[in-house]
């Protein structure tokens, strides 16, 4: 059985549980004959699965979007933090060489 025969057959029997919206129920979700397929069948087959489709590009989509947020953030801090040390190394350059003077940042030791 192909699978297009497969899914077919798991939403007639999906359909035939509830009310079909384009029919009145009776018989909604069988095939007209062995090989043949009730259009509105399809067509609601169809939507769903697009819809389907559409909700999980929109979900993937949203998570790409976050991370690209978090990127950028990130980026921004570490932005600040090299113009913070290019602004410490001119200061450097600008002073006489004192060691007690030469504190980086946030006052770390650069030698660790």
């Amino acid at each position: 059985m192909s699978d297009l025969a497969k899914e077919e057959s798991q939403s007639t029997v999906s359909r035939n549980s509830t009310t079909n919206a384009v029919g009145d129920g009776s018989g909604a979700g069988q095939s007209m004959d062995g090989n043949t397929v009730n259009p509105a069948d399809f067509v609601s087959t169809l939507q769903n699965t697009f819809q389907s489709m559409q909700d999980r590009f929109t979900e993937m989509m949203d998570k790409v979007m976050e991370r690209m947020d978090e990127m950028a953030d990130r980026l921004n801090e570490l932005e600040k933090e090299v113009t913070d040390l290019v602004n410490y190394a001119g200061n450097i350059s600008d002073q006489p060489n004192k060691d007690t003077e030469n504190v980086p940042p946030g006052g770390g030791n650069m030698s660790e």
